[in-house]
C-alpha cells in the first residue's frame, strides 16, 4: 500500500510538472501501474542545480564524515596521551555569545579574537589532568598535510601524484617508500597508522608551521578545535583541516619585540603602555607569527620579531601569563 500511494504521488508531481511546463512528456501504463517522464531542458535548470547542490552537499558531508573516521582511529593509536590529531574550526560570534564580555582599562570592550585561547573536547581535559600541566594549559597547534587515500573516497588509480608528493609530512610509516608501491598498496589501513608524533611532525620541523596557544574551555565536539582568526591565517588553514594539538610547558618571557604591520599605530599616544595593556590577553607567543590588537575600532598587526628567555635567546615560543614582560616595539 505504500508503494502505491509513493507512486501516486510521483505521478501526481510529474502532472503538476507537466502543467508548470518542467516535463516535457508524461506515459504511464495503467495495468502495470509503471510511469515515465522527460524533463524539458530549458525549464528544468533550476532543478538540475538544485539536485546538483544537494550532490555537492551530501558529498562534503560523507568526506568530512570519513575524516573525522580518520581522526578517531589515529588518536587511538597515538602513545602519547598529550598529543591528539584533530579537525580545525574557526571561533565565530556565536562563542562571544556564550562567554562573558571583557573591558580593557579605557572602558572599550575587548575584542573577541584579540588572544590566543583555543577550545577543545572534553576528552583532552582527561589528558591536561593526567600530566603535571598547569592552568592555563599551554599548548602547541602544528599543521599537518595529510595525503589524500586517507580519508578520500576517490579509488587510488584517480589519485594524482601531487597528492602525495606535496605533502611534507607523510603519514605512511616508511617514508622511504615510493608513490608507486604506496599508489599500488593503495589507501593505508588502520594497521599502516602512525604510533608517535614524530611521525606527524619531524623533530627538525617542530617550529615549522606551527603556533602556540592556551585552552581556555573544554566543550566542543569530539575530535575538534575551535582556534582563533589569526591562527587560521598564520599557518594557513582552512576549515575542516587536520591539526597536531600538543601539551607543552613553555618557559617564561623576559624581552619582546614586535613590529606593527600598519604606520597608524604609532600616532597614537602612549603606544607602549596600550600595547601592555593589550597583551595581557595572550598567554603565549610565536616567533614570526602575526597577532592582532584592536584599539578602539581599529584593529592593528604586529608581528613577533624576537622572544627571549632566563635560559636562552631568540626562542620560537615564550609564556607571557603572569610575569614582568619588557616590551619593545620596532
Amino acid at each position: 500500500m505504500r508503494m502505491l500511494y509513493g507512486r501516486l504521488l510521483h505521478i501526481m508531481v510529474c502532472v503538476v510538472s507537466t502543467q508548470s511546463h518542467i516535463v516535457h512528456s508524461l506515459k504511464f501504463d495503467q495495468a502495470r501501474f509503471v510511469y515515465s517522464a522527460s524533463l524539458q531542458a530549458p525549464s528544468c535548470n533550476f532543478l538540475l542545480k538544485f539536485v546538483n547542490k544537494l550532490i555537492g552537499v551530501s558529498k562534503q558531508s560523507y568526506l568530512r564524515a570519513k575524516r573525522e573516521l580518520f581522526v578517531d582511529d589515529v588518536n587511538k593509536r597515538l602513545d602519547r596521551k598529550e598529543i591528539k590529531l584533530l579537525i580545525v574550526l574557526e571561533q565565530s560570534e556565536l562563542f562571544k555569545r556564550c562567554n562573558n564580555v571583557h573591558y580593557n582599562d579605557d572602558g572599550s570592550e575587548v575584542n573577541f579574537s584579540d588572544n590566543d585561547k583555543v577550545l577543545l573536547p572534553v576528552s583532552f581535559f582527561e589528558c591536561c589532568k593526567s600530566g603535571n600541566y598547569n592552568v592555563p594549559f599551554q599548548l602547541l597547534i602544528h599543521k599537518v598535510h595529510v595525503p589524500e587515500p586517507y580519508y578520500s573516497s576517490k579509488p587510488p588509480e584517480l589519485l594524482l601524484s601531487s597528492d602525495l608528493s606535496k605533502s611534507s609530512r607523510n603519514l605512511v610509516t616508511n617514508s622511504s617508500e615510493s608513490l608507486m608501491e604506496t599508489k599500488r598498496r593503495g589507501p593505508p589501513n588502520i594497521d599502516s597508522f602512525p604510533n608517535t608524533a614524530q611521525e606527524f611532525i619531524p623533530p627538525s620541523d617542530v617550529s615549522n608551521e606551527c603556533v602556540s596557544c592556551s585552552a581556555i574551555e573544554f566543550r566542543t565536539d569530539e575530535n575538534y578545535v575551535y582556534v582563533p582568526k589569526w591562527i587560521m591565517n598564520n599557518l594557513k588553514l582552512k576549515p575542516f583541516d587536520v591539526v597536531l594539538v600538543e601539551l607543552i610547558k613553555l618557559d617564561d618571557c623576559t624581552n619582546v619585540e614586535l613590529k606593527c604591520l600598519e604606520r597608524e599605530f604609532y600616532e597614537t599616544n602612549d603606544i607602549k603602555k596600550v600595547l601592555e595593556e593589550r597583551l595581557k590577553y595572550y598567554s603565549t607567543l610565536t616567533l614570526n607569527s602575526v597577532i592582532p590588537i584592536t584599539i578602539g575600532d581599529v584593529t592593528f598587526n604586529f608581528k613577533v620579531v624576537r622572544l627571549d628567555t632566563t635560559n636562552q635567546r631568540n626562542v620560537p615560543f615564550a609564556s607571557i601569563q603572569d610575569i614582568d614582560l619588557n616590551v619593545k616595539l620596532l
